[in-house]
């Protein structure tokens, strides 16, 4: 069983509860009749479409990805992009989780990858830093309180 919009079959599904849905552009609907279904996706199609194209910059995993969001796509709110590295790919949702900047120059998106390394570093140094200095406060003052000292060494160090 499939429904056609705008020229292109989508496989409708029945689920067990008896009702119909079908994912369209990344857009999940439902309905109790297949009528229904096709009156939704229909007045969901007819909405005006309006043509936007917002390029942007975000960095993951060390590499930076340029792409075109070009618009908010139906009722879940998730952006559709277009991703300059894969022009022929159909267009895919952002990740929400990601940092979007404004697009970046080739510059700006060097220095960028920099400054983020330079982030990680210092953090990375941070938690070496904490980890063999980091104690307890509720143990080490219970440690005090079972010697009977009220100056007590925890690791080595007096508190």
């Amino acid at each position: 069983m499939k429904i056609n919009v705008e020229g292109t079959d989508y496989p409708v599904l029945l689920g067990e509860e008896g009702m119909f849905g079908a994912t369209i552009d990344h857009v999940w609907y439902e309905a109790d009749t297949l009528a229904g279904l096709k009156q939704k996706v229909a007045a969901d199609a007819r909405r005006k479409r309006v043509s936007v194209r917002i390029p942007f910059t975000v960095a993951h995993q060390g590499q930076i990805s340029h792409g075109v969001a070009t618009g908010v796509h139906g009722p879940d709110g998730s952006i559709t992009v277009r991703w300059d590295d894969a022009p022929h790919r159909p267009a895919s949702l952002v990740d929400s989780h990601l940092v979007t900047l404004r697009r970046l120059t080739d510059d700006e998106a060097e220095q960028y990858l920099h400054l983020r390394a330079a982030l990680w570093a210092a953090c990375a140094a941070v938690e070496l830093f904490e980890r063999p200095r980091k104690i307890r406060l509720k143990a080490a003052i219970a440690d005090a309180l079972t010697s009977g000292t009220s100056t007590h060494v925890y690791r080595g160090v007096e508190k």
